[in-house]
C-alpha cells in the first residue's frame, strides 16, 4: 500500500499526486470518507491534525482541501459542530 517518497521515507499509494486521494480512504470525497486501515495506519497519518482540531492551523490540511475544492476548516468548525464542513 506505500510507494517510495524519497530515500528515507514511504507513503501511502496515491498521496504524492496534485490530487491526493489515499488508496486506504474509502467513500466519496465531500460526501463521507473513512480510513479503512485506521487502527493500522501510518504514523504520518497520526500526525496529521485537521486544521484548527486543536486550535493550530494546519496548511497541509488546507491544501489538501483544496485540491478537491472544500472550503479550508477554521476554529469554527470544531466549536459548532453542526456547520463542520464536508470531510476531505
Amino acid at each position: 500500500m506505500t510507494e517510495k517518497l524519497n530515500d528515507f521515507r514511504l507513503v501511502l499509494k496515491g498521496t504524492a499526486g496534485t490530487n491526493p486521494r489515499c488508496i486506504a480512504l474509502i467513500g466519496v470525497i465531500g460526501r463521507r470518507v473513512a480510513c479503512s486501515i485506521y487502527e493500522r495506519r501510518a504514523s504520518v497519518c497520526r500526525d496529521f491534525e485537521p486544521a484548527w482540531q486543536n486550535g493550530v492551523a494546519n496548511p497541509a490540511c488546507d491544501k489538501a482541501r483544496k485540491a478537491w475544492r472544500l472550503a479550508p476548516l477554521n476554529l469554527e468548525s470544531w466549536i459548532d459542530h453542526r456547520n463542520f464542513p464536508k470531510a476531505a
